[in-house]
């Protein structure tokens, strides 16, 4: 249902529009400061007016407290909260954790939707900690100015699930180089000085970002995989990360099994929800957005987003891809403000 404003003509009728739905609250009506309307009453406007919706709290019967639990994800313990119903709840003092700054707290898991302390209690809950590691990655990348680091194609697609090349993969991340100026005598005999490509996979090598395939040669134009890919995002690092994790088809014997445990626990990568990584798959250009995205501390305001339309958009990445947000980050350059780990 669009709740969106409208504008008619004085002496126009509308129709309220249907309740709007809240958890353990009942819809009562809409008010215009003076009455309360149902849905479907019909009204003659000869004013501007906003209408409201009125709720009376409906909590479970027999219960006037609820418990909330705080997972700080291997940071000092926060004891639960007990809070009474349909009260909102104070903000705990922030857990510590050695090496890490704490960013918020989350509803969920994923980290995706952070927690309003305002905002009144009515169930049991979990809420998670997030916390923000100095990887280093500023040292190098543009972390500061949130350039556009991808394009899309002439005829007006991006082409999410596409796979990225080696040489693709090499130009956007000199692209966020803060420092292009890098001496060496890095050379593959398969990277013409007149390509494209020529000067982002020397520099990158210099620098020891990026590896050949073999002693001589770079292989520009192979799809690159999700391992080679993750090995060189961590190669941007300079922290030295703890911790377990792993994947049943990444043995410890894998080339790059270290780099793709490092960069789960700094929660860059994730698998594929089965416990695989598929570290020999090649990666989408979609997947490559969300990561790089994690390494700059990037995140799209989906706000903003939807209410420009003088922004990048792409036929083929709708709004309700699990990537629309990870590649409009990447393809428009924008100011920003950050509020509690959260970009506007």
């Amino acid at each position: 249902m669009d709740y969106s404003p409208v504008t008619v003509d004085y002496g126009d009728k509308v129709t309220v529009k249907p309740g709007v739905r809240r958890d353990m609250k009942k819809f009562i009506g809409w008010t215009d400061g003076e009455n309360i309307y149902q849905p479907g009453d019909v009204v003659v406007i000869t004013a501007s007016k906003t209408f409201r919706p009125v709720w009376e709290f409906s909590g479970p019967e027999g219960r006037k407290i609820f418990t909330v639990t705080f997972e700080t994800n291997g940071g000092t313990r926060i004891a639960s909260k007990r809070v009474r119903i349909f009260a909102p709840m104070d903000e705990p003092d922030a857990p510590q954790k050695d090496g890490s700054t704490f960013a918020g707290w989350y509803e969920d898991k994923a980290l995706t939707i952070p927690y309003d302390f305002s905002e009144i209690v009515s169930r049991d809950m979990i809420l998670y900690a997030k916390w923000s590691v100095e990887t280093g990655v500023s040292e190098l990348l543009m972390t500061g100015d949130h350039i556009k680091y991808l394009n899309g194609y002439t005829d007006g697609t991006f082409k999410p699930e596409n796979n990225m090349t080696r040489a693709e993969v090499a130009q956007m991340f000199y692209n966020l180089l803060l420092n292009k100026d890098v001496e060496g005598d890095a050379h593959f005999d398969d990277v013409d000085d007149n390509k494209w490509y020529a000067k982002a996979v020397i520099t990158l090598a210099n620098l020891g970002i990026i590896k050949g395939v073999d002693e001589n040669r770079f292989a520009p134009d192979a799809p690159i995989t999700r391992a080679q890919f993750t090995a060189i995002a961590m190669r941007f690092t300079a922290v030295t990360v703890e911790g377990e994790i792993s994947f049943t088809d990444v043995s410890a014997s894998h080339w790059a099994a270290d780099y793709i445990r490092c960069a789960a626990l700094l929660g860059w990568i994730n698998g594929n929800g089965d416990g695989t990584f598929r570290p020999d798959a090649y990666i989408k250009r979609c997947e490559v957005a969300k990561i790089v995205n994690k390494m700059l501390e990037r995140s799209a305001d989906l706000d903003y987003i939807s209410a420009h339309d003088d922004l990048t958009f792409f036929e083929d990445v709708s709004e309700d891809a699990w990537y629309f947000g990870e590649v409009e980050e990447a393809v428009n350059p924008h100011g920003y403000t950050k509020i509690d780990g959260r970009e506007y």
